[in-house]
């Protein structure tokens, strides 16, 4: 049975292929031991069958309670607990998305998004009838999305034409007259780090504007706690929190608020246990929540991730959860270090990338020679036609030649994949989450000769 056929892509770690797209842990992360423990636990309680039936809309509440406390531990830098309250269990990250702009989005809403984005967000409004050519596209630089540009064009929108105000009784829903989705902390694909003082900002702007904030924040956690040993010229920045999530520095999120609210965190366990799981969380105020409760998609089967939310709640009562990701953080850092010496070694002149803090991904700009862009460099790296460079200094398919591009056999995703106009065609993501150190190393050796041949 091919790889493909019993996971999403392909994880056979030990294939001589060096694979950078996947935003994913690696076979030796996902821990089996951790969630086998817990599947014995949880089975094993005299209330076990209720694990196996339809689960309350908004997860079952004493997990809603374990995770409360296991993400105030977690996201020490929030000066308020999390309470049970504010959260409803979902089935990741991505399903949720999707909900949320099914409940809270309408007709007239205008959809703002970071540009690069997370590629499949894009897929997702896609989904809902949005194209790329409808949504507004908000610039990043290097601590993410430029605030100030999302002002303007708010400005310049034209008004809804017609809004339901936050205070409106069921059964009417809440539509918003404004969407903005981006990933503030250690940003899919650029690494980026929104800083406190554009949080703050962008919490006014939603308030003044009726914005529904939606923040991926599944990275929050992974922040690179410890200093690497210096080798050569890098040495990743030391190790610090990462700014309050947006969604706590929303007034609205006190308990005892009766606002709507405007900004929802978007949390998973895929990259803090294992994918398979599809077990996620959103947390906003009650507003929002009551809004999600009320849902027909949510009461229809219940808690969309029942059964394995009661098993993660059993590692969390276990005390497995905390050590487990303390684990992840010092082997991403190790690997984010170990692939970005390479790079600053082996990467032509020209090319350049930042540093990552957290998160699992390495952005690059490259210099290739026009008219190449990156999509192009992604195509010939997988491209099965023999390639090979032409007079013009194109590379082209030639029948018999021998490629010295995919004879290297590594892969990386284009900039442009995440891009909502097309504007990122020097740009690369690379992961480090999937392979060991070793295999991050020969890969970006391999990817560096495919540059040295490529770039100007």
């Amino acid at each position: 049975m091919r790889a493909g056929d019993t996971t999403l892509f392909p994880t056979d770690e030990r294939s001589d292929w060096v694979a950078f797209e996947y935003g994913a842990p690696g076979p030796d992360l996902l821990p089996t031991q951790l969630l086998a423990a817990a599947a014995q636990h949880r089975l094993s309680q005299p209330d076990a069958h209720t694990s196996l039936q339809y689960g309350p809309v908004l997860g079952d509440l004493r997990f809603r309670r374990e995770l409360a406390a296991f993400l105030t531990r977690q996201y020490g830098r929030e000066s308020n607990p999390v309470v049970a309250e504010n959260l409803c269990i979902t089935n990741g990250a991505s399903q949720s998305f999707s909900n949320l702009i099914t409940l809270f989005a309408g007709p007239d809403t205008t959809i703002y998004i970071e540009n690069p984005t997370y590629f499949l967000a894009i897929r997702v409004l896609e989904d809902h009838g949005i194209p790329r050519s409808d949504l507004v596209a908000v610039p990043v630089d290097a601590n993410g999305i430029r605030v100030d540009v999302l002002e303007q064009r708010l400005q310049q929108a034209k008004p809804a034409k017609h809004r339901q105000s936050p205070e409106q009784p069921a059964p009417h829903p809440k539509r918003f007259a404004n969407v903005l989705y981006l990933v503030p902390t250690y940003s899919n694909p650029t690494g980026a780090t929104l800083p406190l003082e554009r949080r703050r900002a962008l919490v006014k702007l939603a308030r003044e504007h009726d914005m529904l904030v939606i923040c991926d924040d599944i990275y929050q956690m992974l922040h690179f706690e410890e200093p690497l040993a210096e080798a050569g010229s890098v040495e990743l920045p030391r190790g610090s929190l990462p700014p309050p999530r947006i969604v706590a520095l929303d007034p609205a999120l006190d308990p005892e608020s009766s606002e709507f609210g405007n900004i929802v965190s978007n949390g998973s366990f895929s990259k803090l246990l294992a994918p398979g799981l599809r077990v996620g969380w959103t947390e906003a105020p009650r507003g929002i929540t009551r809004q999600l409760e009320r849902s027909g998609l949510m009461y229809s089967g219940g808690c969309p991730s029942h059964l394995t939310s009661t098993l993660v709640l059993s590692a969390l009562e276990l005390g497995l959860v905390d050590p487990h990701v303390a684990m992840l953080r010092r082997v991403y850092a190790q690997r984010c270090g170990a692939l970005c010496r390479a790079l600053a070694a082996n990467l032509p002149a020209g090319c350049e990338f930042a540093l990552p803090s957290g998160g699992f991904f390495v952005w690059i700009k490259v210099e290739l020679r026009p008219p190449l862009s990156t999509s192009d460099l992604a195509r010939f790296l997988v491209e099965s036609a023999d390639l090979a460079p032409q007079p013009d200094g194109v590379w082209a398919a030639v029948p018999g030649a021998q490629s010295p591009i995919r004879a290297e056999r590594v892969s990386v995703t284009p900039g442009n994949a995440f891009s909502t106009n097309g504007s990122h065609g020097s740009w690369l993501r690379l992961s480090f989450a999937m392979h060991n150190e070793d295999r991050l190393v020969e890969g970006a050796m391999r990817l560096c000769r495919v540059l040295q041949q490529l770039c100007e």
